[in-house]
C-alpha cells in the first residue's frame, strides 16, 4: 500500500472515530479530547494534501 492510500485510511478511520466519540458520548467528552482528535485529523489531512500536491508536480 502507497503512503496515500495510508494517509487516506488514516485519515477515515479517525473521521469515523471523532463521529462516533461525538454521536455516542458528547457529554463525557472534554473539550481537550476533542481538540486533540481535531488536531490530529488536521495534521494528517495536511500530510495527505503535502504527499499529493508533491507527486503532481
Amino acid at each position: 500500500m502507497d503512503k496515500r492510500s495510508s494517509l487516506s485510511i488514516k485519515i477515515e478511520k479517525l473521521r469515523d472515530e471523532i463521529s462516533e466519540k461525538i454521536d455516542g458520548n458528547l457529554h463525557n467528552m472534554t473539550i481537550d479530547e476533542l481538540v486533540s482528535k481535531s488536531n490530529e485529523l488536521n495534521k494528517l489531512i495536511v500530510e495527505y494534501h503535502k504527499l499529493i500536491n508533491t507527486n503532481n508536480d
